[in-house]
């Protein structure tokens, strides 16, 4: 079980107002195959959240009125995803006991671009997360959100906010992100990440990366050559090392074997 809580008291006071019927504020999340309403209170989600505030500022094309309430749409965060974060915006706690690293991930996600400072993952929660065999996920995404992770739990720049443009970091940045990548860098599955990712993802932060598993992932990605270092299995149902066929078509085409999808023509449009 995993449930980070700040202030507990407060947290049982304002957890009272996500049932109440003292609202001003009914957002709409998901789409029509799955949605939900929320009822809120806009000086609470304002204070908590800079996105609300600038949002229910200014008219745009997420907001209406309806019957004196603001109606906000978010069709892009699922209902389960915005009831995680209105629980945490409203009492600072979060359940993440049963919630799958798709889940996590999203969340993540959709904390970002809510402007929420949501210190949802310690070391331990996002080192258990890492380590699963068994995420629908691009490898690419997990480094990403890794790399967000590290950044704000080691980079400070001059004192006062964190630096998120890696060519800023000096030496001693670098030694503090590398310390808080150490535990997970191993977890990596970098050979599934494409040449071009690479390149702008992964080679920016060469001094956090062990310098053995940095050579020999440029042995791999430069000259084909097989990793030396051990080689985890991919975490999505195929792992392929072809340059003929991606894996997401691999899949299509063991989905297409297995009965679990209806044939069509145009999935095989640019097999290669």
């Amino acid at each position: 079980m995993v449930i980070t809580t700040f202030f507990e008291d407060l947290s049982k006071d304002f957890s009272q107002l996500l049932e109440s019927d003292d609202y001003d504020v009914i957002i709409h999340s998901g789409d029509k195959s799955n949605f939900k309403e929320f009822k809120v209170q806009s000086n609470i989600i304002r204070t908590r959240s800079p996105y609300f505030k600038t949002s229910l500022s200014n008219a745009n094309n997420w907001i209406n009125e309806s019957n004196g309430f603001i109606i906000f749409k978010k069709p892009n965060i699922s209902p389960a995803i915005f009831l995680l974060i209105l629980r945490y915006i409203y009492t600072g706690v979060l359940d993440l006991t049963n919630q799958s690293g798709f889940d996590v991930l999203a969340l993540l996600i959709a904390s970002e671009e809510l402007i929420l400072e949501l210190p949802i993952l310690d070391k331990d929660i996002f080192l258990t997360l890492i380590k699963k065999d068994v995420m629908d996920i691009e490898e690419i995404d997990i480094w990403k959100d890794l790399i967000k992770w590290g950044t704000t739990q080691s980079i400070s720049y001059k004192g006062k906010s964190k630096e998120t443009n890696v060519n800023n970091w000096d030496e001693n940045d670098f030694a503090l992100f590398k310390k808080s990548l150490e535990p997970f860098i191993h977890y990596i599955r970098f050979h599934e990440i494409s040449k071009e990712n690479f390149y702008h993802y992964v080679r920016p932060y060469k001094k956090a990366i062990p310098e053995n598993l940095y050579e020999d992932l440029m042995a791999y990605f430069m000259a084909n050559l097989r990793c030396k270092i051990s080689k985890l299995p991919s975490r999505r149902s195929i792992d392929i090392d072809s340059v003929i066929i991606k894996r997401d078509k691999a899949e299509l085409i063991t989905n297409l074997i297995e009965k679990k999808i209806t044939f069509s023509r145009k999935p095989f449009c640019n097999m290669r």
